[in-house]
């Protein structure tokens, strides 16, 4: 028994994986590297030391790094086509104005990297001047790739004018263009996929090394000097007052925000105040409602702004002559009025005595909240205020002031935004921001100078197709705002904005109070609205790009939700979700109460447009809604699937609903139902809503033709879509009211302060109420930061609780024994209902206490961060029919040893028969939910159950994601003498190093959770040689079991396969996740892209398909009024 407990003590304890590593795109692997970085066998390029960030799509992987000392761009991109691959730079989204790095053979079977343009939407044109470098490029195996540098700060002697690194948006989107030919002959494109990429996100924008090293960090506090707990209220103005040091005269150089809670921090800015501060307080004005006067601004924060540096040449100026105090106003947005967040938000200000040359101040642009007033219904809004030449003719210098820094500020429905610069009757710049994010505000580096009577035009516009009310101007995040902050040297101007009426400008020196000065937008100096727009520069015009960004359809981001004019089945009230891609948009929604999915997919092309579920991620085993125009000119919906890598067939039973559907101008669109647990008469068997994995990612194909008959597709996506996550699982209302809040806290009961360490486990005890037995039947976790929680595991535990402590074992290394697991959450998890059949059992005559078991993962090192999170547990004193248990499969730890350059290395561990026939009960047991866990090198999972001799249940996940673990909800039973084998395959491709089984994020694990009654099991696990297994009773002690693998009962080697239900052999799944770089979805000899079929874009040449098909009913939710703006679910997020 010994042996046992120093082998459970020394592997059975779970650890996870934070998000570790560079701060870049995608989940990381256990060396902090993300899965994203994909190359070619044989590349060594595509490493994250090769690389800060990468970013996986449906048939490409692109890599990057931007080096602001040599002003270079390096990118790597990886495709799946067999011809020339290109990626490019555009302000608009569109092949228009952009400018291209294209690679191919040459004529001579050279690989080149080719510098092009294209100044229309023609075919792009070589670039006069070269300024691209090759370090890698090749074909094979249907795959084309190649990585390669180029200079981004030119003169006006190239073409490469739009990628002006001091017109880059840092913190921000830049819109990008990946596209590739059937050849390398470089002739039309066969795909092309626009997006937006933050290729500045967490790249520091810095001059040289900052000399100074004295800093000054504020956070917000209470009117105690305690840090502040974010109120429950939707909104929150919050200020805290701070003396800087006054002695001398100072310059801030550098400011580094650690925004805590990104989900409550709306905004910051620093005032500058005079007078005597009177405390921190609430505040509905920027002076906290107390304070004699705040004039001016010092520093903004917005989400998505890092770092601040200030140029060389300036600083932003504090001390000795300067002004009294600086407000710090925070902003809270807590639309789902959590409680107890205690915010460690800190802003590090550092600062120097050693004087630069100016002084470095920051102005504001834009309009008056009372002026923003938005209809509903409209997809580009604009709202513009101009900056006149009566305000810049006063406050001005005769030498002028030079910009340095430009970002623009909206809510949730700005589209984009810009300020241009009049002088002399033209518009010498044109600062435009397309792709507006709200989570990626970011900003510009900027250098240009404004001059006496030059005048400035600040502009923003709106989407607001998917609300039925108009939209004003306000405080709060519901409302709307349209500003522009610009940081500019020497600091004359705090404010020029124009007064209500357009007869004046609010006209302010910096640091000082506002006055108005006569404003006559008619005049020339103020009219932007004819005039000549030239590049003060290059002496050339710049493109304008008010608009057009890929696939415009007509809908903008912020939000996702888009469809065709005079479509309201697009919006938030119809559909929960929605996400976009390169050349599709995806809406849906699952209605567990009717078992159906409603799609709406809306897609760039003029043809069939298809969407499917697979287990695999490829079409074979694919089940497929299919829109088109069928013989007689009728758009219909088709229920079809897919066997192999056929032509999908019409299913015998069509379980699909058209609700609406259409093709025109160049788009197809439909949206649909379908029910998505059937009977084995239909081919549906995939889709069965009990082994849908919920919280989870399900494999899903968007696929379309070159035309309405339905043949082979030209373009085809294959991607992963969390479809139902945050659709919670509820069988019928819960109808307990107890609840027993959990929440980590340090030796002396205060809330935990999580340390500096990369790895802390950290456990609290908790005695539950035992006057009488209860079932909890709903748990709900609230996770304060995703960044920093790794995992939490509740143990079942005996003895006397010792107080909290820093833990290696499961009971903390100071209690009498942990026997088993009551809940556990890991990353993606959301609220969980026990089925009504049962709860899952506390008090009279069970375990003695709870042990809070908490892992974090703190890669960065980050201090103070007081955690926050906690777990609902809701139950009652009506007991359910039975007891609900947690039981655990898997590997220990010590089995796991994943050598490198692996793409699906296997590990698996089977339950035997002998263990479920000593610990089963005659009826057997039924699972009820499943979920797998394993880190970052993690790529598929499965559970499969055998009874006599066959393969009954196999529950496989292919695309694992570790930001989305989820599980499943299942219904099988597990009868004494049946087996279960478990399985995990790891993809170490990207990794020079094996992979070990262990504790710490950077370690793997191979474990799945299964939760049935009534609970028997507790553990079952092979133990080391194969020849027992550690079979452990729910709640007691883990015993040794003989155990024979070669025996028929444990034996799944050559097992026969069968679906116990449908009687029908089910895929196996063991791997394929798409896009696997190295891997093929189809036959090899499966036919290429040929030249002229991907023509998706082309305009429709007849007119039949300019009608819709059928329209449906709006849903329930539209018609109770619901019909409001959703956050788009995260992406890389999107979403």
């Amino acid at each position: 028994m010994m042996n046992v407990l120093g082998v459970l003590a020394s592997s059975l304890v779970l650890a996870h994986g934070g998000h570790g590593g560079h701060g870049g795109h995608g989940a990381h692997n256990g060396h902090g590297e993300p899965r994203c970085f994909k190359g070619p066998p044989g590349s060594t390029m595509f490493r994250h030391r090769e690389f800060q960030k990468c970013k996986e799509f449906g048939w490409f992987t692109i890599h990057w790094s931007v080096y602001e000392d040599t002003n270079t761009l390096k990118v790597g991109v990886v495709g799946k086509v067999d011809g020339w691959l290109g990626f490019g730079l555009s302000s608009s989204g569109s092949m228009k104005g952009a400018d291209i790095m294209v690679g191919r053979f040459n004529d001579e079977d050279v690989f080149v990297l080719e510098d092009r343009y294209s100044d229309n939407f023609v075919t792009p044109s070589l670039d006069d001047e070269q300024n691209v470098e090759l370090l890698e490029g090749g074909a094979s195996r249907g795959y084309t790739w190649w990585v390669g540098t180029r200079k981004i700060k030119r003169d006006c002697s190239s073409m490469d004018r739009l990628n002006d690194l001091d017109a880059y948006q840092y913190d921000a989107i830049q819109n990008i263009i990946v596209a590739a030919g059937a050849s390398h002959a470089f002739e039309r494109h066969t795909i092309r996929t626009a997006t937006g990429l933050p290729l500045l996100e967490d790249v520091e924008v810095i001059p040289e090394p900052v000399e100074a090293t004295q800093t000054i960090t504020l956070q917000p506090e209470d009117e105690n000097g305690a840090p502040f707990v974010v109120p429950a209220n939707r909104t929150t103005y919050w200020c805290t007052p701070f003396i800087f040091p006054n002695d001398t005269k100072y310059h801030t150089v550098k400011v580094v925000p650690r925004v805590a809670d990104h989900g409550l921090m709306h905004h910051m800015i620093m005032y500058l105040c005079n007078g005597e501060p009177r405390g921190a307080s609430e505040c509905s004005r920027p002076n906290g409602g107390v304070d004699e006067i705040c004039s001016g601004s010092y520093y903004t924060w917005t989400p998505g702004r890092t770092t601040m540096y200030t140029p060389l040449e300036a600083g932003m100026p504090f001390g000795k002559g300067s002004t009294t105090y600086f407000m710090l106003q925070m902003h809270y947005d807590n639309p789902e009025g959590r409680t107890g967040v205690v915010d460690t938000t800190a802003f590090d200000f550092i600062y120097t005595s050693e004087l630069r040359q100016h002084d470095l101040g920051l102005m504001w642009l834009g309009a008056l909240l009372s002026d923003i007033n938005i209809p509903p219904g409209q997809p580009a809004h604009l709202v513009d205020n101009v900056c006149s030449s009566e305000c810049t003719q006063l406050r001005i210098p005769e030498g002028g002031v030079t910009f340095v820094d430009i970002r623009d500020h909206m809510h949730r429905f700005g589209r984009s935004a810009g300020t241009e610069v009049m002088r002399d009757g033209k518009v010498i710049q044109d600062l435009t921001w397309n792709r507006y994010d709200y989570n990626h505000q970011g900003g510009a580096q900027v250098t240009f100078k404004l001059l006496p009577g030059d005048s400035m035009r600040h502009w923003c516009t709106y989407d607001t197709l998917n609300t039925d009310e108009a939209v004003q101007g306000g405080r709060t995040a519901a409302d709307e705002m349209c500003f522009g902050f610009l940081m500019h040297y020497p600091a004359t101007l705090g404010m020029c904005i124009a007064y209500p009426g357009e007869t004046a400008t609010i006209c302010q020196k910096a640091g000082g109070m506002p006055s108005l000065v006569p404003y006559n937008r008619n005049s020339v100096a103020n009219n932007f609205t004819n005039a000549e727009r030239v590049n003060e520069r290059c002496d050339e015009s710049p493109p304008r790009g008010h608009g057009e960004r890929f696939p415009a359809i007509t809908l903008p981001d912020p939000s996702c939700y888009k469809g065709p004019p005079g479509s309201t089945m697009f919006t938030s009230c119809e559909f929960e979700k929605c996400k976009e891609f390169g050349w599709f948009t995806i809406h849906w929604s699952v209605d567990k109460d009717t078992n159906t999915l409603k799609v709406g997919v809306v897609g760039k092309v003029d043809g069939w447009l298809g969407f499917g579920l697979s287990s695999s991620g490829s079409m074979k085993g694919a089940d497929i809604m299919v829109g088109r125009f069928n013989d007689e000119d009728v758009f219909v919906l088709e229920d079809r699937y897919s066997d192999n890598f056929v032509t999908p067939s019409l299913d015998d039973e069509q379980n699909v609903e058209l609700l609406e559907g259409g093709a025109s101008g160049g788009y197809t669109w439909w949206v649909g139902t379908r029910r998505i647990e059937r009977d084995c008469s239909s081919m549906d068997r995939l889709n069965d809503l009990d082994a849908y994995q919920y919280d989870a990612i399900q494999n899903i194909i968007v696929a379309a033709g070159a035309s309405h008959a339905f043949e082979r597709h030209t373009i085809r996506t294959a991607t992963g879509l969390p479809l139902l996550e945050d659709v919670e699982v509820i069988p019928e209302p819960v109808e307990a009211t107890q609840t027993i809040t959990l929440q980590p806290e340090d030796e002396n009961g205060a809330p935990f302060v999580v340390p500096a360490n990369r790895t802390t486990y950290w456990c609290t005890p908790f005695i539950f109420p035992n006057d009488t037995k209860y079932h909890t039947v709903k748990v709900v976790p609230r996770v304060a930061d995703h960044g920093l929680m790794h995992h939490m595991i509740m143990y079942l535990c005996n003895g006397e609780p010792r107080g909290a402590s820093e833990c290696s074992r499961p009971n903390g290394g100071v209690d009498e024994i942990c026997s088993g697991s009551y809940y556990t959450w890991t990353p993606g998890r959301t609220t969980m209902y026990t089925p009504l059949e049962a709860g899952m059992p506390f008090g009279k005559g069970s375990t003695t206490y709870f042990m809070l078991q908490m892992h974090y993962d703190n890669p960065e090192g980050r201090t103070g961060v007081v955690d926050t999170t906690a777990f609902d547990f809701i139950y009652t004193s009506e007991l359910r029919q039975h007891d609900l248990g947690l039981m655990w499969l898997g590997a220990l730890l010590s089995d796991i040893n994943i050598p490198p350059g692996q793409p699906a290395h296997l590990v698996d561990n089977v339950c035997s028969s002998e263990c479920t026939q000593l610990r089963i009960p005659e009826g057997g047991v039924t699972f009820v939910d499943i979920r797998d866990h394993m880190h970052r090198f993690g790529r598929s999972a499965g559970t499969e159950v055998m009874r006599d001799g066959k393969v009954i249940q196999d529950l496989t996940w292919n695309r694992y994601d570790y930001n989305h673990q989820g599980g499943a909800q299942v219904t099988f039973k597990l009868l004494p003498g049946d087996s279960m084998r478990h399985w995990c395959t790891y993809d170490t491709l990207n990794t020079d190093e094996a992979v070990q089984g262990g504790r710490t994020a950077a370690d793997e694990m191979c474990f799945g959770f299964l939760m049935h009654y009534p609970a028997t099991l507790g553990m079952c696990i092979a133990y080391p040689g194969e020849t027992a297994t550690i079979c452990q009773k729910a709640g007691g002690m883990p015993s040794l079991v003989p155990y024979s693998r070669s025996s028929a009962a444990n034996n799944f080697t050559n097992a026969e396969r069968v679906n116990e239900r449908c009687g029908e052999t089910p895929p196996r799944g063991h791997g394929e996740r798409f896009p696997a770089i190295t891997e093929i979805d189809e036959p090899e000899e499966a036919p290429r892209f040929r030249r002229g079929r991907g023509k998706w874009d082309r305009k429709s040449s007849h007119g039949k398909h300019e009608k819709r098909g059928k329209r449906g009913k709006k849903s329930k939710r539209c018609k109770e009024g619901h019909d409001h703006i959703q956050s788009p679910p995260s992406s890389e997020g999107n979403h």
